[in-house]
């Protein structure tokens, strides 16, 4: 591997990286690079695996602190599919004269 190839799969890197922080979807940088400075698609699939492996690993431990939405939840209670049903179901019905 020469050094502009070097060169190309640590910008590649970088933005993928960046991507990955933000969005999610650096493979889609990562993984076309790979393929063209030289690897095979199964070696660019695996070195780029890897990566993100790794990736999630050094993240991992700051997730319980945060949670997934903060430590709010998503939606506010009582809004969800089972609750509708439960609370159409539990209204009395009175003979209509």
């Amino acid at each position: 591997m020469d050094a502009l190839e070097t060169i190309v799969l640590l910008a590649a890197g970088g933005c993928a990286g960046a991507v990955n922080a933000v969005a999610g979807g650096g493979s889609l940088v990562s993984f076309p690079a790979l393929l063209a400075v030289g690897y095979s698609p199964v070696a660019a699939n695996v070195t780029n695996q890897v990566g993100l492996v790794t990736g999630y690993a050094a993240t991992a431990p700051s997730w319980p602190a945060s949670g997934p939405a903060r430590g709010r939840s998503a939606s506010p209670p009582g809004s969800g599919r089972r609750s509708a049903r439960r609370s159409c179901c539990s209204r009395r019905r009175t003979a209509s004269a």
